[in-house]
């Protein structure tokens, strides 16, 4: 005797070894188990994944009882069974209110993702030193905007509920190179890098007392020796200069 969740199902021979659940319950829609996962520790794109799709049946138990001359014996140990289901054709990722096809992999790269931002938050020169001029600068460096992610499978059967929302963002960029540079005090401006400049917190010592020089800090972008070739971000720092002792 076979049962089903511990109902009886079907009454067989004794020599018999195998039996066919015809009405085992059917498989349908696939389902998405658990939570998807979105990162916030990659700088280039945000990478989403989740659980693969289980397309079968409701799973059901099964005991298998034998029967001697109307004594039964001791229920053998249940097993685990589920009607199998047609495969997952592919995955559709909900991003930005858009619904993307992704193929049969269980990730997904978001390059798209908003990137992180770099930003110069102040800038300054010092006009009472007398050891040369002091040029500070922040930054303002910040990860991407959150992202909100959902899931669906789609088989031959249907489409799977959206799981559970799940956000990630990119994180924040790296700082590229920094260059301080000057020009004298009139106009047009001709700009030199200043040597070891590559700090938020810079002394232009090679300036003379009672000189005044126009400077601006570039982060990132390209430099050919003291010539600026464009790219970065710009800020001036306004006019600074060297007073005497």
């Amino acid at each position: 005797m076979v049962f089903r969740d511990g109902m009886l199902v079907a009454e067989l021979p004794a020599t018999s070894e195998v039996f066919v659940d015809d009405d085992a319950p059917e498989a349908g829609s696939p389902r998405i188990t658990g939570v998807p996962h979105a990162t916030t520790d990659l700088r280039d794109l945000v990478e989403v994944s989740w659980n693969p799709a289980v397309t079968s049946g409701d799973p059901v138990s099964y005991i298998v009882v034998s029967s001697v001359g109307g004594v039964l014996s001791v229920p053998a140990p249940a097993v685990i069974g589920s009607r199998g289901g047609p495969p997952v054709q592919r995955y559709l990722v909900e991003a930005r209110g858009e619904w993307v096809d992704v193929g049969v992999d269980t990730a997904w790269s978001d390059t798209e993702a908003e990137e992180g931002t770099i930003t110069i938050a102040t800038a300054s020169a010092s006009f009472d030193r007398t050891d040369g001029v002091r040029l500070t600068a922040t930054l303002e460096v910040l990860p991407g905007a959150w992202q909100t992610y959902m899931v669906r499978a789609v088989n031959a059967l249907g489409t799977s509920e959206p799981t559970v929302a799940v956000e990630g963002r990119r994180a924040e960029p790296v700082v590229p190179v920094i260059r301080w540079q000057w020009s004298p005090n009139e106009t047009p401006y001709q700009y030199t890098t200043l040597a070891n400049s590559d700090q938020l917190i810079v002394d232009d010592t090679g300036i003379a007392v009672g000189e005044s020089r126009r400077y601006r800090i570039i982060v990132g972008g390209d430099f050919n020796g003291s010539e600026y070739l464009g790219g970065g971000l710009v800020r001036g720092a306004g006019v600074g200069s060297r007073v005497g002792e």
